[in-house]
């Protein structure tokens, strides 16, 4: 098996500790499940560019996917 081990220069610039924000509080719904609500990433969707590039994905699960990891790189970079 091989290992990867990450180089000085891979994380360079990348913020990992803006990736831990504090949980939303969240009611709980019908069954005690937490309700329905916004998700953390719908903010990136108000960019032409970011909406153009998602569209290419029909699946909802996989737009979810992307939009998510997407997020979290941009939280990383401590890009606005």
């Amino acid at each position: 098996m091989e290992t990867v081990t990450a180089e000085p220069f891979d994380a360079e610039g990348l913020d990992i500790n803006a990736l831990l924000d504090a949980k939303a509080q969240r009611s709980h719904a019908e069954h005690g499940w937490f309700g329905k609500g916004p998700r953390s990433f719908e903010w990136l969707l108000r960019y032409r560019i970011v909406r153009d590039w998602i569209d290419n994905y029909t699946s909802e699960s996989t737009r979810n996917q992307r939009l998510y990891v997407l997020e979290k790189v941009v939280k990383a970079g401590r890009l606005k």
